[in-house]
């Protein structure tokens, strides 16, 4: 996986493999943001509510949700960010895009024993506001904002629970870690299409 500078032709084509992956319905096209908070160079953790009970804080990752038919990929980036912890469109910029992995997710339509397959789509976006977050319970259960280096220990639930998940999210902020400067903001307001 590699970070990239988000471009309108990168964008076209992100779009039109998340639309075709709906189409098909194989597997559900699947919006995936690494928030960064811009000050601190903070990464933001949240806790879902899939397929636990009670209110302990596992299933880490990141914000994430299904692209509806006909949306914009970073419009269902932006809703999901909004409807999970509260950030608004105008705190948010799309730096870069990681590409696309397949995970397995225990929850949503059901197929191949209670499993069902997502393509995520890996961007990277910089938040610009507070620490503290408003979240939705419905949504996720809890957030922390880590550092780099507590990413692994952040995520080891996942290893055994969900190694596909565990991978491909280790992969992603492995080549964050990698990635020096982003050269190529996108606001939200800047796509076309918004």
């Amino acid at each position: 996986m590699r970070f990239r500078a988000i471009t309108d032709e990168l964008l076209d084509r992100v779009n039109s493999k998340a639309q075709e992956c709906i189409q098909k319905g194989k597997q559900r096209a699947t919006v995936a943001v690494i928030v960064q908070h811009a000050e601190t160079g903070l990464f933001l953790i949240i806790f879902g509510r899939e397929n636990f009970s009670g209110n302990s804080l596992t299933n880490p990752g990141t914000v994430k949700g299904a692209v509806e038919k006909s949306e914009y990929i970073l419009r269902a980036g932006a809703r999901e960010i909004l409807e999970e912890v509260g950030i608004t469109e105008s705190q948010i910029r799309f730096q870069t895009y990681g590409g696309s992995c397949s995970v397995t997710s225990l929850k949503g339509r059901k197929r191949n024993n209670g499993t069902s397959k997502k393509l995520y789509f890996i961007f990277h976006a910089l938040y610009d506001g507070p620490l503290e977050l408003k979240i939705d319970p419905r949504e996720v259960l809890g957030y922390k904002w880590i550092t780099l280096k507590e990413v692994k220990r952040s995520l080891r639930s996942l290893k055994s629970t969900r190694p596909d998940k565990y991978n491909a999210l280790i992969r992603a902020f492995t080549a964050l870690k990698k990635e020096k400067t982003h050269s190529n903001v996108m606001v939200l307001s800047q796509v076309a299409g918004v």
